[in-house]
Formats: structure tokens, sequence, C-alpha cells
């Protein structure tokens, strides 16, 4: 069996980009239901373009294993073997992509037989939640190859891939953490109702409070966890930091038509 190699850094750009593609249609799709009351059935414009992202991405792993000597009619004989022939980190975006498909077959059943979800329903449904296991394998396949090498101290053109594959899976988490975002909590302008504890309606007027601050905890454990995780590894490249953060912070941000954008800038 040929020992796997790691992809070159044009390879995982390319996976990067086709990531890039799907994270986009996914906030779009996000602000579909936020903003489109009438949103109704699976077949929309927005999972369009999100299904086709994933298309893209699905078939770049595919071509990475055809470049590697897998062939169609041997990868679906010898799945296996041909998980191993990908590069370095890419054997687990190979069953990202079959988790996504499975997800998406769900999420097709889902819309069609239950309907559209509301809310934190959106977020939490078991076909979303497949989507989202999918979705991390397949954006972690450069971060998994950088991550294999032992060196992490070298500057952010060299690293570029492995930024962009946190990046885009820190906005991916973070989507699906919206119900805890500092970016979307209402509470973040609003006065606190202070009430004696005695006083009846005291835990009720808490609860705004409590949601708020814990909001922010989330959201601060998601945008430094990142950070920590390169710094673990050696040094943060100059401009690690807002390539990880602002994409994630503005595409909350514009779910809500931009509402907490100063909150953002500051």
């Amino acid at each position: 069996m040929p020992v796997a190699s790691r992809a070159r850094g044009s390879e995982d750009l390319i996976t990067s980009a086709a990531g890039t593609w799907l994270i986009l249609a996914l906030f779009s799709d996000g602000w579909a239901h936020f903003n489109v009351p009438e949103l109704e059935g699976f077949f929309t414009p927005w999972h369009g373009a999100l299904y086709s992202g994933f298309a893209a991405t699905a078939l770049w792993v595919a071509v990475l294993g055809l470049r590697r000597g897998v062939t169609p009619s041997r990868g679906l004989l010898h799945p296996l073997h041909a998980l191993r022939s990908l590069p370095v980190g890419y054997p687990l975006a190979g069953v990202g992509v079959v988790v996504f498909a499975l997800g998406g077959a769900a999420d097709l059943l889902w819309h069609e037989t239950l309907g559209v979800e509301v809310g934190i329903d959106a977020l939490l449904s078991p076909s979303h939640l497949t989507l989202f296991l999918g979705g991390t394998l397949l954006l972690t396949a450069p971060l998994r190859g950088a991550w294999s090498a032992p060196d992490g101290a070298a500057g952010l053109p060299a690293r570029l891939p492995e930024l962009l594959s946190l990046a885009l899976t820190t906005s991916l988490t973070g989507f699906f953490l919206l119900y805890s975002s500092a970016f979307l909590r209402p509470g973040v302008d609003e006065a606190f109702v202070r009430l004696p504890e005695d006083a009846p309606g005291h835990e009720a007027a808490e609860i705004p409070a409590i949601l708020t601050l814990t909001s922010f905890l989330v959201t601060t454990a998601l945008l430094v966890v990142p950070v920590l995780l390169l710094a673990k590894r050696g040094s943060v490249p100059r401009g690690a930091v807002p390539l990880l953060v602002v994409p994630l912070v503005w595409l909350s941000v514009s779910l809500d038509e931009l509402e907490q954008a100063p909150l953002a800038i500051a």
C-alpha cells in the first residue's frame, strides 16, 4: 500500500476555496431562515448554493483521489484503500463526503415531511447536525494535513491553507452556535431589570442577563480557542488573528441585517 503524502499547498487552497463557497452558502441559507418567513420546502436558491458548494468540495476530494491513482471502480470496490490513498488529512474528508451526503438526504426528507425548522430547531435538528459533522470533516482536511508536520513556525503565506481551514471551521462552528452568539443576542444593549432576591419575578428578570453573559462566554471561547491552538503548535503568524476572527464576526452580524455591527466593530 502506498504511503500517503501531504497535499500540495495549491491543493489545500482549492479545498479551502470550495469550503469558502460552502460556508458563504450556509450563512446565506441562515439569512433566509432569519429574514424570509415564507420560506418553505427543501428546494430553495439558498439550499441550491449550499449543496452545490458541497458538490464542488466532494468533487475536489474525488479529484485528489484520481491524482493518486484511485479510479472510480477501485474506489467503489475498495473504499478503505481509496481513503488511505488520499493525501494526509484527507481520508476523514472522504468520510465527511459520505456523512454530508447522508445528512443532505435526511434534510430533504425532513423538509418535505415535517416542514422548515424555525428558530433553534434549525440548528439542532438531527439532519442539520449530521451536515455539521460532515462539513467539519471536510473543512478540516488541510488543517489535519498541516498539523501532521512537526513545524508550525512558518509565516502567514506558508501557513495560509492551514489558517483558512481553521477559519472556515471556526465559522462553521459559530453558525451552529448562533443561539448563544453575542452578535445576535438582543440583550447586549438592553437594560438589566434588577429586583430583590425575594421579590416575585426575580429569577425571570435575571434570565436575559444570564443568557447574555453566557453568549459572551461562548463567543469569546469560540474566538480564542483557535488562536490558542495555533499558539500551542508554534508561533501565531502576523495577520492570523484577523483571518480567524473577522469572517465569523461579520458573517454572524450579517444574518440580522447588521443590527449588531457596532458590537462587531468594537
